[in-house]
């Protein structure tokens, strides 16, 4: 029963990564991986959005789709990474609004895609901190 198990985890983790639905995913010529992170005190943030490319070749013209609730307002929805290079790290910021400080807080899905392609390549969610209210 537990090698049955461990092979079911095994099987369910490489559908994980292959699928987008992880933050780190691996495609046939590169390995990428997608942190997020909130700055700020609210009801102004500060999204940061940090990508890395582990694998052995560079990647090109990546798009970014970023979805939130009605309660936040982002800065940009999209964004298209232009040249990934093997071991860097690339940074992007988007300025994220808590229109409704007193609705608590939810969370913001950023989501990367394949060049010329509506599939997934990895999809990170960041639970946003709730947001003070705004100094008149």
């Amino acid at each position: 029963d537990l090698a049955r198990l461990r092979l079911t985890a095994a099987r369910t983790y490489v559908r994980l990564l292959t699928d987008g639905q992880g933050a780190v995913a691996s495609t046939t010529s590169a390995s990428l991986s997608l942190n997020l992170a909130a700055h700020g005190l609210g009801p102004r943030f500060r999204l940061l959005i940090t990508v890395r490319n582990d694998g052995a070749t560079h990647v090109r013209d990546t798009p970014v789709v970023l979805t939130a609730p009605r309660m936040y307002r982002l800065g940009r929805t999209a964004l298209t990474i232009p040249l990934l290079v093997p071991g860097l790290s690339y940074t992007f910021e988007v300025d994220v609004v808590c229109t409704d400080p007193s609705a608590g807080s939810d969370s913001i899905t950023v989501v990367m895609l394949a060049r010329g392609s509506a599939l997934p390549i990895l999809k990170a969610q960041l639970r946003m901190p709730v947001s003070e209210l705004e100094d008149d």
